[in-house]
């Protein structure tokens, strides 16, 4: 490895930390409250994006040419402006909005169209390992504070990660997310795996990560690892093994589907859709309103805590609506483009790795990944706002739209 390339993967990984650490920060605008460890960190992705600005002004374009995540940064950056000019809290929406484009930035700079594949890898595997400790972690805090010293059923337990140490809020859904996506990499490597001992521990991972699901009670987390799995399945198995798989998998749900009925609503009566939806249906009847508010240019990143039920207090829960009301139809447009184009990608990507022999596995965890994300955006504002739905969802985007050479190091 050179010493300029050296230089690159030490300042990627220390950009790339600043870009993680704002997650589930309070606001820049909130500093007057006080100077917390959680106040603070809200700078991270700042001054990822400052100092990665700053480094490729002097380079040629980040993009060799157009992708999705050229795509969203025009999303974003329609986010800043209309939170400049329209938002009731200017100073928090565009650091939100500067936060959410610290991730394509930081990735131009690091992972470019035309790098060496082994740039993103690295930064996916980086990734997933972060996700699995941030899980675990919030697992064992909330059973630990929760469940053991309350008696609280874990996706409540959680609630309570606040009081030790000051930890940011982990819900029981966002839980969910992280066990969702561990157990679809555990899953392709369980499934690609060459030695015994390797697909042991894969399958250890797989199930206690999949217990981290069921306890989350989430049901749209559990319904787009669904989706994943059938993902992994379609592009791993042989067709008769669909068969068998399907066929176990039609009779557990037939044999435990009081159990899971039970376990996903929560002992709530389902009496309308809207209940079933956990009450989406009446927010995204007002996020519609907002939306006819300002259809051009939106009312700026943060518009749902500001103007739904009062600051802070709800979320749209629906990414294209969620980005239709921060940026109107002039970044609502680019960014359904930008997720339908990902998945020409990722299905251009498949047919070609396809034609060699078989998707990369690295491939197809990425592939289920990405039909975990969009599942999720139907309930939840998945890649619509800076958060780690974004920032896995830029890392598949990049990924598939990279164009592979040999596999090198950063």
């Amino acid at each position: 490895m050179t010493a300029s390339r050296t230089r690159m993967s030490i300042l990627g990984f220390g950009l790339w930390l600043l870009v993680w650490a704002g997650l589930n920060a309070a606001p820049v605008g909130e500093l007057a409250q006080g100077w917390g460890w959680h106040q603070v960190r809200a700078y991270g992705p700042l001054a990822a994006a400052g100092i990665t600005a700053a480094v490729l002004l002097g380079r040629r374009t980040p993009w060799t040419g157009p992708s999705p995540l050229a795509l969203l940064t025009l999303y974003g950056v329609a986010g800043l402006i209309s939170s400049a000019a329209a938002s009731l809290s200017p100073l928090v929406a565009c650091s939100l909005a500067l936060s959410y484009l610290s991730v394509p930035l930081v990735l131009a700079l690091c992972a470019p169209v035309d790098h060496p594949p082994g740039r993103i890898e690295d930064l996916v595997h980086m990734t997933w390992c972060a996700l699995a400790a941030i899980g675990l972690a919030a697992a064992v805090v909330g059973l630990w504070a929760g469940s053991l010293r309350r008696g609280w059923p874990l996706y409540s337990a959680i609630a309570v990660i606040p009081e030790v140490a000051g930890m940011p809020m982990v819900r029981g859904t966002g839980l969910a997310r992280y066990a969702g996506i561990i157990i679809l990499v555990a899953a392709v490597r369980l499934l690609r795996g060459h030695h015994a001992w390797a697909r042991l521990g894969w399958g250890l991972v797989l199930a206690a990560y999949g217990w981290l699901l069921w306890s989350s009670r989430s049901a749209g987390a559990t319904l787009a690892c669904g989706v994943g799995l059938v993902v992994i399945a379609v592009l791993t198995l042989r067709p008769a093994a669909w068969i068998v798989v399907g066929a176990a998998a039609l009779g557990a749900g037939v044999f435990f589907h009081e159990a899971v009925v039970e376990n996903l609503l929560r002992g709530k009566a389902v009496t309308s859709i809207s209940s079933l939806l956990s009450g989406r249906g009446g927010t995204w009847l007002a996020a519609w309103e907002l939306f006819r508010d300002s259809p051009l240019i939106g009312l700026g990143f943060h518009a749902d805590r500001f103007l739904l039920e009062g600051p802070f207090r709800n979320h749209v829960s629906n990414a294209p609506l969620h980005a239709l009301v921060q940026t109107g139809v002039v970044g609502g447009l680019p960014f359904v483009a930008a997720w339908c184009w990902g998945w020409k990608l990722v299905w251009q990507r498949l047919a070609r790795e396809r034609q060699a022999g078989a998707p990369e596995p690295l491939t197809t965890e990425l592939a289920a990944v990405f039909g975990f994300m969009t599942v999720r955006s139907v309930f939840e504002s998945t890649g619509a706002f800076y958060g780690i739905d974004w920032i896995v969802s830029a890392l598949v985007l990049a990924y598939f739209a990279s164009r592979r050479t040999p596999t090198a190091a950063i």
